[in-house]
């Protein structure tokens, strides 16, 4: 597809819509600096897709919108249009019938972009797909500048590799391999993270298998007290629920009536539904029919006016052809004139021809006589002429020798010039020197201070990635202590939540106490009545516990409540339930107890009061003092009776739980883990809570310490980063510096030849200024003589003059009788042409006369048919309106019809409507009804819903669905309460020491460690993948650049002689065995010279093979055009010859449209633009066609 024109409006300097047409063969782009001509190169790319604005030579992609001048105001769009010929068809498929394809781009100031092929909106992606495998695109070498000659010329081996890597099209593949190794370390470090959790995993796994033992037997009795507890309680349920069905039956019977009025309600409404659905369709039936009037008002309207615009056309026709025929007769009747007119003429002739052959006669008797005098002056001419030469050659010999003079004299003064410039080149070629091998000395000091900035910033960033690297360790052990605490702080609040969950149920009291705390609000007390238990509102250190529960035992479960009569209310409520017994005591009694009974001294006793042992809430005092007022605390049972037996009135209890009472009772024995379940549990809860809160607060740290570190470690990437940065740059600085100190000796080593150069020349010019200087003396002596004889000459010469003078007056006299008689002749001749002429004149104006009116003649008849024709087409018309009228009319009435059909349907859904509203007032009105007996139900169904809430809130299990499995048994409701309550005593001494969530976490566990097992096998499965993808990512890659690169060698190989005659050149790989990351280097051997790498070469020479290497792409995926800007710049004429000779070698496959300031270069193009700014800061193009 090679490009046919581009159109350009409000593009960079473009300010004007400019359009611009390219031919095949070569167009080239002229102008001088800054007009605008890389503009167009822009405009091309950027039409192309280029989405990178320092790409165009800008810093955003608005800068490319024409910013306005002195005169103009900037626009507010930019756009370009591309036409490519498809002349080859390889084009998309969709597009590959186009003759030609229109690419559009066009941004708007407020960054919006619209994209269109052949005027269709499209997507950027389209763009770029429609030049997809073409070797067209904003990036491909079919556009080649200035700057990527630069860039090769100054690349590295491994720079120049990137220019075969994009060839190849494995830049996308070493992404991809970068991608795939940044992939395998973090598989890698995820592998080493889950291998170190199914560690931890697995010592956790054999702890938790020993508790979810010990769980399943706790769990065994609990299910068998699940199964007495909910027999007993099935019993009840069943004869409640024979009383509650008689009513539901009746309540059903109601709701049944409810439902058919409510089905009729649906059967209306769907009706209503179906009644809407076709009024609403046979309205869209009205809009289509009223949509095809409308379109058939409209097609009359147009053959009404089609039918005015052919009887216009008849009338201006008619007018035509009356036109022609005036115009006939004028021509017949002019035509008739003409002839008449020739005739005249032809007689007037015929008698001038006469008159001149009289005239002839006399005419060559005048001219002999004057021809035998000229043969008398011809002969003094002769010799005159002779003598005139003599004198001729002596004055030419003379002006040699003048001109020579003056010739040797110019040399002479030039010489001394060049002597004087040699010596002033001298000078400054010293002076050059000197300067150069001064500022190699700056040169050579600055690359040393990049140098050591280099290592100072090198040191600085091992400093950084050892910080780096240490704040990553301690991130880690942050994070895995942050990882830890959370867990543990999950099992603390899971041990706090099975404790509590112990403590909300009751666990451990009595049935009586549990069901008074569970149904406190039931009871009529409310919340504020029952306060708790006395357990609740005591505490006591852990070695004192045993001592206080041993003391206390069942009096730990007296429920404290606000007064007397809330006791009352309790006991009333247990006795008519059957719910057990319980022991109420008043926070408020009408006798007051202190505590403080008068009795023996004991502070003689190596024992404690117990009370002072105890921390009670506040205002709860006097309870405790009333329940364990006179009780001793002793360390062991014999001191225990010694104190007895001095003081028979206090109660004694020993830190391991024996008791001994005023009377001498002993109590004692195994305690069987019971001994401190309350106040072991409530003490437990607390500090359970203590850890959590503290532990939370630890996380809390532990976090911002992290967070911490994490933005010390993200300072130092920054700092890391920057630090990188610089090197960079202090990188390129040391290339930049490097490359000037080379350049800076080679035009060191250029000048000292130069000044060799001059001392040579100086020599030479001396030598032949005095050869010039006695040149000039032998011809100023040649000079002298040479003037004797010319004085000679010239005396001889006039005397022959005198006699040439009477020969002239004699021809004078005779010339004056010939003249009379040849202007007479020559007067009758032109006359006689006039005639001729005029009658040629004539006779082709008959012709064209005639040639008219055949012409007049044809066009009427045409004229004539085409009126016919138009007659026929307005009959036709008026045909189509006739009918176009019947089906409008047609239309009209199926418009009326289907309105009538509109208003029967909004008839009927009416009466449908008012058949609904009966019908809802029917069903409303049972209401009252059922409202009444769900009321009187609902006092059946309280007391069933308290035995469901108390078993579903209990076992989660609904009573309705288990009473046939539990109602039938051997046992009568008390034994049943009798076995449940050993059961529960048992449970509460197998408590101790439960995890409750060890087989939950047991299966966790087991879960997590098949997850992460898994994950580890995925792992490992994906470092596979990714290694072999690797392989085949460097195996692809190696093949598509091996085959590439011996590519290009090959092109480069044939366009290197082509450049230069009798040269060679080659394309060297800097490590054959390393296809991957070897280096690519330009060795070339220009005629007569030997193979060198491209730093070796001459200026001239680097550029040209730079060019060829370019070409050398180019030709890997050739293009239908190529865009060149100012590459030929760095070449001087004789390269230049060179590079036409490529461009030449290429043109006829290729269109080339070519940017350049040199004439050579302008004279191969078949197009020449000029650019040019007439008005600062806007482009303007002026075209030449050279072909």
């Amino acid at each position: 597809m090679r490009i046919k024109s581009i159109d350009i409006c409000g593009f960079k300097s473009f300010f004007n819509r400019t359009s611009l047409s390219f031919l095949p063969g070569i167009t080239a782009l002229v102008g001088p600096n800054g007009c605008g001509k890389s503009n167009i190169v822009d405009a091309i790319r950027w039409a192309l897709g280029e989405q990178s604005a320092k790409q165009l030579r800008g810093n955003l992609m608005e800068d490319v919108i024409f910013n306005g001048s002195r005169q103009k105001k900037p626009l507010s769009m930019a756009e370009v249009s591309v036409v490519f010929a498809n002349d080859n068809g390889n084009a998309p498929i969709q597009y590959k019938d186009f003759a030609e394809i229109e690419v559009t781009r066009r941004v708007f100031r407020n960054g919006e972009s619209e994209y269109y092929i052949n005027k269709t909106p499209c997507r950027l992606k389209d763009i770029t797909e429609l030049f997809l495998d073409t070797g067209v695109g904003a990036r491909a070498y079919s556009i080649i500048e200035q700057s990527r000659v630069e860039a090769i010329i100054n690349s590295k081996p491994q720079e120049l590799r990137v220019l075969i890597e994009e060839a190849a099209g494995i830049s996308k593949f070493k992404a991809r391999k970068q991608e795939a190794l940044r992939k395998m370390d973090a598989t890698r470090q995820n592998l080493i993270r889950v291998k170190d959790v199914l560690g931890e995993i697995e010592k956790q796994l054999n702890s938790l298998s020993n508790q979810a033992k010990k769980l399943k037997r706790f769990k065994a009795l609990k299910d068998k007290i699940r199964s007495l507890e909910l027999a007993l309680t099935s019993r009840q349920y069943l004869s409640l629920s024979n009383l509650e069905a008689q009513k539901r039956t009746e309540l059903e019977k109601l709701k049944g009536q409810q439902e058919i009025l409510m089905a009729e309600e649906k059967v209306l409404e769907a009706e209503l539904v179906a009644k809407k659905a076709g009024l609403q369709e046979e309205e869209e039936k009205f809009s289509v029919l009223q949509k095809k009037k409308m379109e058939l008002e409209y097609l009359l309207r147009e053959e009404e006016n089609n039918l005015t615009r052919k009887n216009e056309k008849i009338a201006d026709l008619e007018n035509q052809r009356e036109n022609t025929e005036k115009a006939i007769e004028e021509n017949l009747l002019r035509l008739k004139l003409e002839e008449e007119e020739v005739a005249r003429a032809e007689v007037l002739k015929f008698e001038l021809q006469e008159k001149l052959q009289e005239i002839e006669n006399n005419l060559k008797a005048e001219e002999e006589i004057f021809s035998q005098l000229k043969k008398e002056l011809a002969a003094v001419r002769t010799n005159l002429e002779s003598k005139k030469e003599e004198l001729f050659e002596i004055r030419y010999e003379i002006s040699r020798r003048e001109n020579n003079i003056d010739h040797g004299t110019r040399t002479q003064k030039e010489y001394q010039r060049r002597l004087e410039q040699n010596e002033a080149e001298t000078f400054e070629a010293q002076r050059r020197y000197k300067s150069l091998r001064d500022n190699q000395v700056i040169i050579i000091q600055e690359l040393e201070k990049i140098r050591e900035e280099q290592k100072r910033l090198e040191s600085e960033k091992e400093l950084l990635l050892i910080k780096i690297s240490q704040l990553q360790s301690e991130i880690k052990e942050l994070t895995d202590s942050i990882t830890a605490g959370k867990e543990n702080l999950a099992r603390l609040e899971s041990q706090k939540e099975s404790l509590q969950e112990l403590q909300r149920n009751f666990e451990g009291c009595s049935e009586g106490v549990r069901s008074i705390l569970q149904k406190r609000k039931e009871i009529g007390v409310g919340n504020e009545g029952i306060l708790g238990i006395v357990a609740d509102f005591i505490e006591t250190e852990p070695r004192f516990e045993v001592a206080v529960e041993s003391v206390l035992g069942d009096k730990l479960q007296y429920v404290i409540v606000k007064s007397q009569a809330e006791g009352v209310e309790a006991v009333k409520y247990l006795t008519d339930n059957s719910s057990g017994r319980g022991s109420f005591i008043p926070l408020k009694t009408e006798k007051l107890f202190t505590g403080k009974e008068p009795g023996e001294d004991i502070s003689s006793f190596s024992a404690t009061p117990l009370i002072n042992l105890i921390k009670v809430k506040d205002g709860f005092e006097h309870i405790i003092r009333y329940l364990i007022g006179k009780t001793l605390v002793v360390e062991d049972l014999p001191q225990a009776l010694t104190i007895w037996g001095k003081t028979p009135s206090y109660t004694i209890v020993t830190l391991n739980g024996e008791v001994i009472d005023p009377f001498g009772v002993i109590t004692g024995g195994n305690h069987n883990g019971i001994e401190s379940r309350f106040l072991k549990r409530n003490r437990e809860i607390r500090e359970l809570g203590e850890k959590i809160v503290s532990l939370t607060e630890q996380l809390s740290h532990l976090q911002s310490h992290k967070e911490e570190k994490d933005r010390e470690l993200s300072e130092c990437q920054s700092a890391l980063k920057y630090r990188e940065e610089l090197l960079i740059q202090q990188k390129l600085s040391l290339q930049h510096k490097e490359r000037d100190l080379s350049q800076n000796r080679e035009e060191s080593e250029r000048i000292k030849r130069k000044m060799d150069f001059l001392v040579l020349e100086k020599k030479k010019l001396e030598g032949e200024l005095r050869e010039i200087e006695e040149e000039l003396e032998k011809l100023l002596s040649e000079r002298e003589e040479l003037i004797a004889r010319q004085s000679a000459r010239e005396n001889d010469f006039n005397e022959l003059q005198n006699r040439e003078k009477d020969c002239q007056q004699k021809i004078a006299s005779q010339e004056v009788s010939f003249n009379h008689w040849k202007n007479g002749f020559i007067d009758l001749k032109t006359q006689i042409s006039s005639i001729s002429s005029t009658l040629e004149l004539r006779k082709r104006s008959i012709e064209q006369g005639k040639n008219e009116i055949s012409k007049g003649k044809k066009y009427l008849s045409e004229l004539t048919e085409e009126l016919t024709a138009l007659k026929e087409e307005v009959k036709a018309a008026i045909t189509r309106i006739d009918e176009i009228t019947k089906l409008y009319q047609q239309q009209e009435e199926m418009l009326s019809s289907q309105s009538n059909k509109l208003e029967e349907l909004r008839q009927e859904l009416f009466l449908v409507e008012e058949k609904l509203k009966n019908t809802r007032q029917e069903y409303h009105q049972l209401y009252p009804i059922i409202q009444a007996l769900d009321h009187e139900l609902a006092q059946y169904t309280t007391e069933i819903h308290f035995l469901e809430e108390k078993i579903k809130n209990k076992y989660q299990v609904s009573l309705k669905e288990i009473v046939a499995e539990y109602y039938e048994g051997e046992y009568s409701e008390e034994e049943l309460r009798v076995q449940l309550e050993k059961l529960e005593q048992a449970q509460l001494r197998m408590m101790e020491g439960i995890n409750f969530n060890a087989e939950r976490e047991y299966e966790e566990q087991v879960e997590k460690h098949r997850f992460y097992q898994t994950q580890a096998e995925d792992l490992e499965k994906a470092l596979n993948s990714l290694q072999e993808a690797i392989q085949k990512i460097n195996r692809t890659s190696r093949e598509r650049f091996r085959d590439t690169f011996y590519r290009v060698n090959e092109n480069f190989q044939k366009i290197i002689p082509l450049v230069f005659e009798g040269g060679k050149g080659e394309l060297i790989l800097t490590d054959e065995n390393d296809l991957l990351e070897t280096g690519v280097e330009i060795m070339v051997q220009p005629g007569g010279k030997s193979l060198r790498h491209i730093s070796l070469l001459s200026g001239g020479e680097k550029a040209l093979a730079a060019i060829s290497l370019l070409f050398s792409l180019y030709l890997i995926k050739p293009t239908p055009f190529c865009l060149l800007d100012e590459i030929d710049s760095p070449l001087d004429d004789a390269n230049v010859d060179r590079f036409i000779a490529i461009i030449k070698q290429f043109a006829p496959n290729s269109q080339f449209i070519i940017i350049t300031h040199n004439k050579k270069t302008m004279e191969i193009a078949d197009t020449l633009y000029g650019i040019t700014m007439e008005e600062p800061g806007v482009s303007k193009v002026v075209s030449v066609r050279l072909n």
